[in-house]
């Protein structure tokens, strides 16, 4: 259970950047057919999905001491890896569920949730892909797995090499 969450401090000036312009590079690339929209938040744009989520990787992978690899296409569904080999999937929204699409391949190891209040981001909670799996299958924009804050594993376990209870 997501007890203990860890507010990120807020990007520099220089990572908001960084963040834009792997955005439009993003947008340029769905423009054009090479890139395909996974926006579920309803009234936001897919720039600023991207925006969201990007900003939520790179504050992960700061705080974690992570290369961050800024991907200007499609990651294939891992956005980072943990010093110990664990693939790492960033979910972000501006809520307090890990939502991930029900037709999406779980190809990371772990999800971590962050939430977005307009300044900073705060990790609410992980899960393991085989949790994510597991997890009851909703209709919300699409077919979706949804984990609550008290199905996420405490963020302070975020930095152990093992998953265990």
């Amino acid at each position: 259970m997501a007890l203990n969450p860890i507010t990120l401090p807020p990007l520099t000036e220089l990572e908001k950047h960084i963040v834009h312009t792997i955005a439009v590079k993003q947008d340029q690339a769905a423009a054009e057919g090479n890139l395909k929209s996974k926006n579920l938040s309803k009234g936001k744009s897919d720039y600023d999905q991207r925006i969201l989520g990007g900003g939520a990787e790179l504050a992960y992978c700061k705080y974690m001491n992570l290369f961050w690899p800024m991907v200007f296409g499609s990651d294939g569904g891992v956005d980072c890896i943990e010093h110990n080999g664990t693939t790492v999937d960033v979910k972000s929204s501006v809520h307090w569920n890990l939502i991930v699409p029900a037709a999406k391949r779980l190809d990371a190891d772990k999800y971590v949730h962050l939430s977005f209040d307009g300044d900073r981001y705060t990790i609410r909670g992980w899960a393991t892909a085989e949790e994510v799996a597991r997890a009851d299958v909703v209709k919300y924009l699409c077919l979706t797995r949804i984990l609550i804050p008290s199905e996420l594993r405490d963020v302070v376990l975020i930095n152990h090499n093992s998953y265990s209870q």
